[in-house]
């Protein structure tokens, strides 16, 4: 077994692959050296199981609804003093809502095969290998803490809008009053 054993990163669509090569140097030194990839699991066989599935089509509607909010979003910036501006930042907060949910529930990834005790990925991963070592269970990596915060930035983005549209809809509604009021008490009619 290795001092340090190799970490491999295991993600809803990709996972990292890793290979070992031998090397011998002209002083009888040798040693290993790693070449990694990332790589589909198409190919490797796998039982993806319900809460995997679940994982990937919340992390599909977090693009597709995040993309529609964008869009919305640069288009309302383009007519900043229409009406119905307000009405659509108020709809986008509810999307941005919506988003945070989806992109937390993306992380029950960590409750499903791919993270619990999974025979199927010490085969694929050549478990009798000595450079590998796998824990029973998933530890967050990089990708995990980036969704932890992308939904805490959701969540500010859909509250933000939100107040937008509150402040927006005070602010228009301070307008029309004083549209309504002459801005002179001066008759119009001299007497």
């Amino acid at each position: 077994a290795t001092q340090n054993p190799i970490t491999v990163h295991f993600g809803i669509w990709y996972r990292q692959s890793v290979e070992f090569y031998n090397y011998s140097d002209s002083n009888g030194g040798g040693g290993y050296y790693k070449v990694s990839t990332c790589t589909g699991y198409s190919d490797d066989n796998i039982n993806i199981d319900p809460s995997w599935m679940a994982a990937r089509a919340f992390s599909i509607l977090v693009l597709i609804l995040g993309g529609i909010a964008l869009l919305l979003a640069l288009a309302t910036c383009c007519c900043a003093n229409h009406v119905h501006v307000t009405n659509i930042n108020r709809f986008n907060g509810g999307i941005y809502l919506l988003v945070t949910l989806f992109q937390g529930l993306t992380l029950i990834i960590l409750s499903s095969k791919l993270c619990q005790k999974n025979d199927d990925i010490r085969q694929v991963m050549g478990q009798e290998n000595d450079m590998y070592s796998f824990p029973d269970e998933c530890n967050l990596s990089e990708g995990a803490k980036c969704i932890i915060s992308a939904t805490a930035f959701w969540f500010l983005a859909g509250i933000l809008s939100c107040t937008s549209f509150r402040a927006g809809r005070k602010k228009m509604e301070a307008s029309l009053v004083n549209t309504d009021t002459p801005s002179s008490v001066e008759p119009l009619l001299p007497s």
